[in-house]
C-alpha cells in the first residue's frame, strides 16, 4: 500500500509539472516573441519579481490552510540567503550565456544539470548514490542532447567561448543550489511552502531593487498602459509558474533535487513533442535515438527503485 501510494503521490506530481509549466511556456514563448503594438516587451527581471511576489503570497496562504509555522532560525535564514544569491547568481549568468550563444545552445546546457546536481551533492555533503543513478542520469543528458541537436545550430557569435564559460559556472552552481535544497529538507525537516515562502521573499526584496535601479518597474507599468492587451498574458504567465512553484516544491521535499531535475527536464521534451504533433515537424533518426536513451534511462531509475524498496521490504 505504501509503494502504491508513493507512486500515486509521484505520477500527481509529474502530472501537475508537465500540465501547469507545458502552459507557463505556451506564454513565456509568446511574451519574448510576440510583439505588443509596435514593441516587444523585455523587461524581464519584471517577470521574475512577478513570480516571487505571486509565490511569497500563495504560499503564505497555503501555509496558514496547512498551519504550517513559518518562523525559522539564523542557520536556515542563513541557508536560504545562499539559495536565493545563487538562483539570482544564475538568472544573472544566464543572460550574459545569452549574449554569447544561441538560445537553443542554452537551454540545452540548462537542461544537463541532473549531473552537476549528482557530483554537488557528492562534493558538498558526500552524498553517494548508486552506479545505476550515475548511468541513468547521463542517458538522460545525453538523449536529451540527441533530441534537441537539430534545433541547435552553433552560434556566429564571436564570444562563443565565453558564452559557454559562463554556461558552464551556471551548471554548476545549479548543482550547488539543488544540494542545498535537499540539505534544508534533510536538516530541518522544513516544510515545502516554509522553503517556497523564504526564498520568494528573500528573490523578490533583491529582484525590487534591481528592477528600482534598472527601472524596470516604471517601464513596464507604461508598456503595460500602452499594450494593454499584455495584461492577459502577464497574469496567465505568472498564475501558472506560482501554481507550477507549489508543486515543484512539494516534489522536491518528498522526493529530493534528482527526481525533480529528471521530470522538469523532460518535461521539456515532451513539450517539444507535441510542438511536434501539434505543428508536424520533421524528426531525424538521430532525434529519436535520443528519445530512446531519455525512456530508457527511466526504465533503469524505476527498476533500480524498485529493487532497493524490494530488498528494504525483505530486509
Amino acid at each position: 500500500m505504501r509503494n502504491t501510494n508513493e507512486f500515486l503521490t509521484l505520477t500527481i506530481h509529474v502530472l501537475g509539472i508537465y500540465l501547469f509549466y507545458i502552459i507557463y511556456g505556451y506564454y513565456q514563448e509568446k511574451l519574448l516573441t510576440q510583439t505588443y503594438g509596435l514593441n516587444k516587451f523585455t523587461y524581464f527581471s519584471f517577470l521574475a519579481l512577478l513570480h516571487n511576489i505571486g509565490g511569497t503570497i500563495l504560499s503564505i496562504i497555503m501555509s496558514k490552510r496547512n498551519n504550517t509555522n513559518l518562523s525559522l532560525e539564523m542557520p536556515l535564514l542563513f541557508d536560504y540567503f545562499k539559495c536565493s544569491f545563487l538562483k539570482l547568481f544564475n538568472l544573472m549568468l544566464s543572460y550574459r550565456a545569452a549574449e554569447n550563444i544561441s538560445y537553443p545552445a542554452l537551454i540545452i546546457g540548462r537542461s544537463c544539470k541532473v549531473i552537476p546536481i549528482l557530483i554537488m551533492n557528492y562534493v558538498i555533503y558526500n552524498k553517494r548514490y548508486h552506479i545505476k543513478k550515475y548511468i541513468a542520469a547521463f542517458l538522460l543528458t545525453l538523449g536529451i542532447l540527441l533530441f534537441m541537436f537539430k534545433s541547435s545550430e552553433v552560434s556566429e557569435k564571436s564570444n562563443q567561448f565565453i558564452g559557454l564559460l559562463f554556461l558552464s559556472i551556471t551548471l554548476i552552481s545549479d548543482g550547488s543550489l539543488n544540494a542545498i535544497q535537499d540539505y534544508i529538507f534533510k536538516k530541518y525537516k522544513v516544510s515545502s511552502y516554509h522553503m517556497m515562502f523564504y526564498l520568494n521573499l528573500i528573490s523578490a526584496v533583491i529582484g525590487f531593487f534591481i528592477c528600482l535601479f534598472g527601472n524596470e518597474i516604471v517601464n513596464s507599468f507604461i508598456f503595460i498602459v500602452n499594450a494593454p492587451i499584455i495584461l492577459v498574458d502577464l497574469i496567465c504567465y505568472s498564475t501558472f509558474n506560482v501554481i507550477g512553484q507549489l508543486v515543484i516544491y512539494s516534489m522536491l521535499e518528498k522526493f529530493g533535487s534528482v527526481t525533480l531535475t529528471s521530470v522538469t527536464i523532460t518535461r521539456k521534451l515532451f513539450t517539444i513533442l507535441f510542438s511536434i504533433i501539434i505543428f508536424k515537424h520533421s524528426v531525424s533518426n538521430l532525434q529519436c535515438f535520443g528519445l530512446f536513451l531519455v525512456f530508457f534511462s527511466f526504465l533503469i531509475d524505476l527498476y533500480d527503485k524498485n529493487k532497493t524498496k524490494t530488498a528494504n521490504k525483505n530486509s
